[in-house]
């Protein structure tokens, strides 16, 4: 009784939380399938914890093993892309750096985007013969396309605008990179030139996988942080990325 009412108290503790953390993401961010998720998964959480004892009698015991096996794969995956993405490999004389888009509201970069500007920013200062690229077509909710709005962050950041190349166009990770590289293409006119990306620690391990698959032979990545604010929905959202991936190829 004592395990089962210990049991009942977490899941309905943590389902509150991540509740909460969805409806504060709804009204602080842009309407995605990271917020959603969190809902979901919170609601579920709560729920569970509510009904657990009508659950745990109704529900055949290798049921409730294969949700929460589910769940703890989910999670392990999570503790894999968090530690994979942590790891950067750049050289540091990288021709090209690719800034991967993320959100906006209206036309101000996330918190999340920022971070990534930041650490492109960092990187373009200490290499100065690298141009960069921000790649980002306009979603949902906001007014001016990711690229327009990183350019101008990173502009404001000091980097000279001569020195960054805008892709508008892309809608997907995997469109970032084919767009990109056109354009770098273009830009380097025949000649063989190195790459790297930026995006979430998160993110890096897709994006590794769908950069081959857009035609880059061999491209660097360097990370930025993610805040525990935009964690839950960034990784959840990623483990279904992933898993369409997986399944489309792109």
């Amino acid at each position: 009784m004592i395990a089962a009412a210990a049991i009942k108290t977490i899941l309905i503790c943590i389902g509150t939380v991540f509740v909460l953390h969805s409806a504060v993401l709804f009204v602080t961010t842009n309407i995605t399938l990271g917020n959603f998720l969190v809902a979901f998964l919170g609601a579920f959480l709560l729920l569970y914890g509510i009904f657990y004892g009508f659950v745990r009698s109704r529900l055949p015991l290798w049921i409730r093993i294969a949700v929460f096996s589910v769940l703890a794969a989910v999670l392990i995956f999570i503790v894999f892309l968090m530690i994979y993405g942590s790891a950067d490999s750049s050289t540091g004389k990288e021709d090209a750096v690719i800034v991967l888009g993320a959100g906006l509201r209206g036309d101000r970069v996330s918190r999340a985007l920022a971070a990534r500007l930041d650490k492109a920013a960092d990187y373009l200062e200490k290499n100065t013969q690298a141009v960069a690229v921000v790649s980002g077509g306009m979603g949902r909710g906001e007014t001016v396309t990711e690229a327009s709005a990183m350019k101008k962050y990173l502009i404001e950041k000091g980097i000279p605008e001569e020195r960054i190349l805008t892709e508008e166009k892309s809608t997907s990770t995997f469109e970032n990179f084919v767009f990109s590289k056109e354009i770098l293409d273009s830009y380097f006119n025949g000649i063989d030139y190195s790459a790297l990306f930026v995006t979430n620690d998160y993110h890096v391990f897709r994006s590794v996988l769908t950069s081959v698959k857009a035609g880059f032979g061999s491209i660097g990545h360097i990370h930025s942080t993610t805040g525990i604010y935009y964690l839950a929905p960034g990784t959840l959202r990623e483990c279904i990325g992933v898993l369409k991936y997986l399944i489309m190829g792109k």
